[in-house]
């Protein structure tokens, strides 16, 4: 058994692999050049950060896609990474193929982050210092006696289509007015990191450029006027029966969370005029959970973990689903990422 980098000359048998174990996502190696090779923080996309574990032959048993990451804490911006995609196969689970895995992440690819992971990976991290320092909360709120129906169906076994984001060039809301970004707009957007021992992930101009404008016809941008520091990302999704929009990413200036409710508002407003039987987001922060609340989302399914090896654990976290690979695993449907 031995450990390996993943280069361009073993794309092919990587991408076979994934189509194995991940049967069914729609185009492996589509997914993976948008969520790997086309980070801008990559250094090369000959040798992405991808640790495989092999058998003595070559033969692929596990592995781990590591996307590079800028964080702030504590007035400090820093470079970690977020792993995705962790799985061994499991005719090796009974060997040293995950601790393999997991000792290399932590030599060679700290500070390291994950979000959502299985019991029995937990148990291997916890035991090389890789904790739970946060986690997230799902919420979901019901549109009207639309959403209803939309239930009804579900709980029958029945399917939503994927409806289309009636996204208009402005979005008039209770105290400001919301404007339609596009790819060229993202410069105007401005981060300032939260104080008092508060993790996040940066939204430089290049993350926002490859995340939400990437992949066209997916997401949609609005930035509040006059007030650069307040935006939020919606698509469309599939989930569970539902045809729901989802809050993927947002941000607020930290002396005025209370922006997050005029995010909120301008979400329903789309919501409507889509057509959608329900909003679903995830949330980290206590006070966007009180926001939450007070427009009737309601906690749904169980609190998601999030895990690092940091040398101190932050007072708490910002984390949306656009960090790691909520947001591509949320749509069942599969037209865009699988």
């Amino acid at each position: 058994m031995k450990l390996t980098t993943l280069g361009r000359e073993r794309f092919s048998e990587f991408y076979r692999f994934n189509q194995e174990i991940f049967p069914t996502r729609v185009s492996v190696p589509t997914r993976f050049r948008f969520q790997i090779l086309d980070n801008p923080l990559l250094a090369t996309k000959d040798a992405p950060d991808v640790v495989l574990v092999a058998d003595d032959d070559g033969t692929i048993l596990g592995q781990v896609l590591l996307q590079p990451v800028d964080f702030h804490h504590d007035g400090t911006r820093a470079r970690g990474y977020m792993g995705v995609d962790l799985f061994v196969k499991e005719s090796a689970r009974n060997t040293r193929a995950g601790g393999a895995l997991a000792f290399k992440i932590v030599r060679a690819y700290s500070p390291f982050f994950c979000v959502t992971i299985s019991e029995a990976a937990e148990k291997v991290f916890a035991a090389i210092g890789i904790r739970t320092v946060g986690t997230m909360r799902k919420f979901l709120r019901v549109c009207g006696l639309r959403g209803l129906v939309g239930l009804a169906r579900s709980a029958l076994g029945g399917k939503a289509r994927v409806r289309k984001v009636v996204a208009p060039a402005t979005l008039p809301v209770s105290g400001g007015r919301f404007v339609k970004a596009a790819a060229a707009d993202v410069a105007r957007v401005r981060q300032r990191p939260w104080s008092d021992g508060r993790l996040e992930f940066d939204r430089s101009p290049a993350f926002l450029a490859w995340r939400f404008f990437g992949v066209p016809n997916t997401y949609v941008t609005y930035v509040l006027e006059g007030d650069p520091h307040c935006y939020f990302v919606v698509r469309a999704a599939s989930r569970r029966g539902l045809s729901v929009l989802a809050l993927v990413d947002y941000r607020t200036a930290p002396e005025r969370p209370a922006s997050f409710g005029l995010v909120i508002g301008a979400v329903r407003d789309l919501a409507k005029a889509g057509g959608f039987e329900g909003i679903a987001t995830m949330s980290s922060v206590e006070a966007f959970d009180r926001e939450l609340r007070r427009a009737w989302f309601f906690r749904v399914g169980l609190p998601v973990p999030v895990l690092a090896n940091l040398p101190s654990d932050p007072k708490s976290l910002l984390v949306t689903m656009a960090d790691a690979d909520s947001d591509l695993r949320f749509d069942e449907s599969g037209e865009i990422f699988g």
